[in-house]
């Protein structure tokens, strides 16, 4: 009985030095993607837009990150290797389904390592340069902050024509 009692108390010590060693931080957000809100340029407020598809140009297979949907945010991520990405927003509205209307950020940047930990190893960050936007249906681009992290915030305003 002594000897199952000893087990069960140093397994009971191993789970609790493991719970207390373990580091929450890997189990946060480890990629950095920028979060981009939607907002109207003559309210200021933050919007939904509709019908709306946005993809990455020379994204792998071009994917969507949204296929004619609705959205007030959106994660756009960028490549490591590179130094800028390119964002398509095509209206699928009736009356703005037009190739000549969509609208095209790119963001130029600088992606270097930043080391997290031993246990969660490093991330990219994104020391934005520069970025251009068309302005067909998109007024203007804010980016508030001109470094990308890992941390799930807002960086990028996209102020759309509303009226």
């Amino acid at each position: 009985m002594g000897k199952i009692l000893r087990t069960v108390f140093a397994t009971i010590a191993c789970a609790i030095a493991l719970a207390s060693c373990s580091n929450k931080e890997c189990f946060d957000n480890q990629n950095t993607l920028p979060l981009a809100g939607f907002y109207s340029m003559q309210t200021q407020s933050q919007i939904t837009v509709d019908s709306l598809t946005i993809y990455g140009i020379g994204a792998k297979g071009d994917a969507n990150l949204l296929d004619n949907g609705s959205a007030s945010s959106i994660y756009m991520p960028m490549p490591i290797s590179g130094d800028n990405a390119s964002f398509v927003f095509h209206y699928n509205a009736t009356k703005l389904n037009h190739i000549e209307l969509n609208d095209t950020l790119t963001i130029y940047y600088n992606s270097y390592p930043k080391f997290v930990s031993n246990e969660c190893g490093a991330i990219y960050n994104y020391e934005v340069k520069d970025f251009t936007c068309t302005n067909h249906l998109i007024d203007s681009v804010s980016i508030p902050t001109m470094e990308f992290n890992n941390i799930d915030i807002e960086v990028i305003k996209i102020y759309f024509r509303t009226e």
